[in-house]
């Protein structure tokens, strides 16, 4: 039960943290967000896929780079983790960045919801995260959090309601009964 009680502490701990990011989950529309497009229609918000809520941010760009960014106040020098759910068609890029951070490089999303997670240290007060897509992209669930150390526990004692009993004593009669 002792292990079971420290996980419960820091899980409390992770989960009751402020999510810095401003409508995460696109139930607002593009509410916080600043959608960009050099094609097509840019990034939007759609409620065919899900991964969880209602909504999710859909870019449906597929020739030329979309970019869903907002603008978040930080702490300089303090870490953070920044997680979300997406997935693409198959083919095209992605890539997140915040200001001159690439948090991930392009790459190609699966074809299926996959959960991203990655920490980085803020180097000023103010920076924008940034979401880049050339595939048809969903997008849900986003969380940036402050990495902060995890919570030092201190471990629970017990006093025993018994004593231990005394080892018995080496008698020959005893001994022969050890297996």
């Amino acid at each position: 039960s002792f292990y079971v009680i420290v996980l419960f502490l820091i899980f409390e701990t992770t989960w009751s943290q402020t999510n810095l990011i401003t409508n995460p989950g696109a139930e607002n529309g593009l509410t916080g967000w600043t959608s960009s497009s050099n094609y097509n229609t840019g990034w939007s918000v759609s409620t065919l896929y899900p991964h969880t809520g209602t909504y999710y941010f859909f870019s449906q760009c597929t020739s030329s780079c979309t970019a869903l960014s907002q603008t978040i106040t930080l702490s300089s020098g303090s870490n953070y983790i920044l997680s979300f759910w997406a997935f693409g068609s198959g083919s095209g890029s992605f890539q997140v960045t915040i200001d001159t951070i690439t948090l991930y490089s392009s790459f190609v999303l699966p074809t299926s919801y996959t959960y991203y997670t990655t920490t980085f240290t803020a180097s000023a007060a103010s920076m924008t995260l940034t979401f880049t897509s050339v595939d048809d992209t969903r997008l849900n669930d986003l969380t940036l959090i402050v990495n902060s150390a995890a919570p030092t526990t201190v471990a629970p004692t017990y006093a025993p309601t018994t004593k231990p009993t005394a080892p018995p004593s080496a008698n020959p009669a005893y001994l022969a009964t050890v297996p």
